[in-house]
């Protein structure tokens, strides 16, 4: 784990290599890493903050790796006392691409229904 921390900011980051089974079998390794920093306002109790979770469960499998985002903003009520709204989105490797590949295939639709028309001489699509 590696941080920095002044009176406005805080900046922490950490990486582990892991080697987990789900059954009592063989064990594969992974890996996690992880960032997070928060801004501290001037002369304020509010603050911002941001998280980035990288968690690979399998290294040797692809498709695997989940990416979490999470940000929010905290209000300190009192010293032991800290209100905190969060915001959290969390994709999957296999699901970016999923999404890619979709969005590709509208494109090459979209392409050849409208080279179909202009060959038949149709001019309005």
């Amino acid at each position: 784990m590696v941080s920095y921390r002044s009176k406005q900011i805080t900046l922490a980051g950490e990486y582990a290599i892991t080697r987990d089974s789900v059954t009592a079998g063989v064990k594969s390794p992974g890996s996690v890493a992880s960032v997070f920093g928060v801004y501290h306002f001037s002369n304020s109790k509010a603050a911002l903050l941001a998280r980035v979770d990288l968690t690979d469960p399998n290294t040797n499998v692809g498709n695997n790796r989940l990416t979490r985002f999470i940000g929010g903003a905290s209000y300190q009520l009192s010293p032991n006392l800290r209100l905190l709204q969060t915001w959290i989105c969390s994709r999957t490797r296999a699901a970016r691409r999923l999404r890619h590949s979709r969005r590709r295939g509208r494109k090459r639709i979209s392409r050849r229904s409208s080279r179909s028309n202009a060959y038949n001489g149709d001019t309005h699509s």
